[in-house]
């Protein structure tokens, strides 16, 4: 849930917010950070290839 509120553009304080009210967690912005840097990376790796894709598809039909 945490990564999903994340990749939405939810700020740490959102989300602590989020989980506190609808899950009753209530969970650091450290551990927070610690959940989206862990994952960060390939995040960033999935937009690059899809971005490939769509680079690929595009040259394939307009190219």
């Amino acid at each position: 849930m945490v990564t999903s509120l994340y990749a939405g553009r939810i700020t740490v304080r959102d989300i602590q917010h989020h989980l506190a009210s609808t899950l009753g967690v209530q969970m650091s912005s450290d551990t927070i950070c610690m959940i989206t840097d862990a994952v960060l990376q390939e995040v960033m790796i999935w937009k690059i290839v899809s971005l490939i894709s769509l680079s690929r598809d595009v040259l394939t039909h307009y190219g």
